[in-house]
């Protein structure tokens, strides 16, 4: 009889019920290494490894090398700790893969574009093309900037609509390595693109500021 059975039965029933709200890194890990490491109490070996890796972030980004020379982690506890980050990124950008997808909420566009702007370590701004039934017909990048600005330039983004065929528009940029609240100067830019786009009867749906996990919707904050 498995002696952890219980503890571990009470874990995935709290994660049934609200999800990872509430655990501390350590139970994160401690209930990830559980489905490799069946028989064993897991909660000391994932204390560990966050002190010895600097953090859950560490410890998915280690080289599966590095961790097998931790005592209690083996090749198979290694592959899939170091497949983890790797399954995420391809979840995330699998949402919005299939062209024609529909983004008819605040939340689905904020997704949409934290994805675009992940990896992007120079503020860049995309304009991402709509049409009637708020599907997703093209997402341009129409300007790459310094690390704290990016050159928005309005014909370029009218012309990117037109040849589009847009009904609506979303405009995003991103805030690398800052918040993701709106400066004056984007708040100015916005309005003026709206303008812009309205004399060629484009509505623009939104605005939104990504910043690492975080982002900004200029709908929600009455900004537009």
């Amino acid at each position: 009889m498995n002696p952890n059975a219980e503890h571990r039965k009470r874990m995935r029933q709290q994660v049934l019920k609200k999800g990872l709200e509430g655990f501390e890194d350590y139970q994160v890990l401690e209930l990830l290494l559980s489905y490799s490491i069946p028989r064993k109490d897991t909660k000391p070996l994932a204390k560990r490894l966050l002190a010895d890796f600097h953090g859950l972030a560490g410890v998915l980004d280690a080289n599966p090398q590095e961790l097998i020379k931790s005592e209690g982690v083996g090749e198979h506890t290694a592959v899939f700790l170091h497949s983890l980050p790797e399954a995420f990124k391809r979840y995330e950008s699998s949402k919005f893969e299939v062209e024609k997808k529909k983004i008819n909420s605040t939340s689905l566009a904020g997704d949409y574009i934290r994805v675009l702007c992940k990896k992007e370590t120079y503020e860049v701004f995309y304009l991402i093309c709509l049409d009637a039934q708020k599907r997703v017909v093209a997402t341009e990048k129409i300007a790459k900037g310094t690390l704290d600005q990016a050159p928005v330039y309005t014909r370029n983004i009218v012309e990117a609509a037109l040849r589009n065929r847009a009904h609506s528009v979303i405009l995003a940029h991103n805030h690398p390595g800052g918040t993701a609240r709106p400066s004056r100067a984007d708040v100015e830019v916005t309005g003026r693109l709206k303008d812009a786009l309205g004399t060629i009867g484009v509505t623009v749906v939104d605005h939104i500021i990504s910043a690492g996990d975080r982002y900004v919707s200029f709908v929600e904050e009455d900004l537009l």
